[in-house]
């Protein structure tokens, strides 16, 4: 029997290899330049459609989510939020707050006038029990939605708690801490806003227009 097996020269095998390390390079090349730009996009319009749900779209003429700014305050916090304007005047000042849950950190978006009155507010995330603290979702019920048009004179500041601590909203039967770190954490933003609203408004970058 004879053996017919072909040994290729090392040579060429180290050409195959080298043109397939080529094509993959390409194709890492090719998805950077084209595929990188996609999601991009795709996190802008995500950003966007956030933003939307707590800003109703009469109230700006800009792309907030293109428009993000960190400012530092007099308390030496940091602050980072999204800033909507009208005519180039701002018209309202989005931030991404933490609450505090029942099963950990609450993480919502606010949207606030500079009057000081709520436009919105979502809930981004979070790890509540499913068919309890999940009710703060917007498509699990309408509670989050209360928010909006509310502000620290309405109702008074005092009342702002769940009914249960004598304030005026309603917690979830079986599920109070949840709808209490929330509504603390939305009342903890108004007073940052409350107590900070001249630099927000008339920040430099909201000055200049940029």
């Amino acid at each position: 029997m004879t053996d017919t097996t072909t040994i290729k020269p090392a040579h060429t095998q180290a050409l195959t290899l080298a043109i397939f390390a080529l094509i993959v390079a390409l194709l890492v090349m090719l998805s950077n330049r084209w595929i990188g730009p996609l999601i991009k996009i795709q996190e802008h319009n995500d950003q966007l459609n956030k933003i939307q749900q707590v800003l109703p779209q009469s109230l700006y003429d800009n792309d907030p989510s293109k428009h993000e700014i960190k400012l530092t305050l007099a308390d030496g916090q940091t602050v980072d939020y999204f800033l909507a304007t009208k005519n180039g005047t701002p018209s309202a000042f989005i931030f991404n707050s933490i609450a505090q849950g029942y099963s950990g950190p609450i993480k919502l978006m606010i949207g606030i006038k500079p009057n000081g009155v709520l436009t919105g507010v979502r809930v981004l995330a979070h790890n509540e029990t499913p068919g309890l603290g999940d009710k703060i979702e917007a498509d699990k019920s309408n509670w989050i939605l209360q928010f909006a048009g509310l502000s620290l004179k309405k109702p008074p500041e005092s009342q702002w708690l769940v009914t249960k601590d004598g304030g005026h909203f309603s917690a979830f039967t079986g599920a109070t801490i949840t709808p209490r770190g929330v509504v603390k954490g939305i009342r903890q933003t108004l007073e940052m806003f409350r107590h900070n609203s001249t630099v927000f408004i008339h920040h430099k970058e909201v000055a200049d227009g940029n």
